[in-house]
């Protein structure tokens, strides 16, 4: 089954080659096909705050998709879950402090 469709697959590319409708012209041979000029240089140097960002969102997302089945299982609350809570918690508390300490969260330069 795999190699059928491994051939179908290599067939479709090899008939859309050959009988498929070519009119190359200036404007789609430009880039993104868009037939817009560019506007500046496509390699511009990204600011690493944008990363940053992202990576705080994460860590902070990442977070509430820990707490959230916890939460839900407030009836079966053993003292070893809350002990895990409350350290995790601490740990997600002070990176929050680290972060603010070291000024990670000011966008300006």
């Amino acid at each position: 089954m795999v190699f059928l469709s491994f051939l179908l697959g290599v067939i479709i590319i090899i008939l859309s080659y050959f009988f498929g409708v070519k009119k190359p012209n200036k404007e789609k041979l430009t880039p993104y096909e868009s037939g817009m000029p560019l506007l500046d240089e496509s390699r511009k140097k990204l600011s690493i705050k944008y990363f940053i960002v992202g990576l705080f969102f994460l860590i902070f997302d990442v977070e509430i998709v820990f707490l959230y089945p916890l939460a839900t299982l407030r009836d079966n609350f053993e003292k070893f879950i809350l002990i895990e809570v409350i350290v995790f918690l601490i740990m997600v508390i002070l990176t929050y402090f680290y972060l603010l300490k070291e000024k990670a969260f000011k966008w300006e330069d």
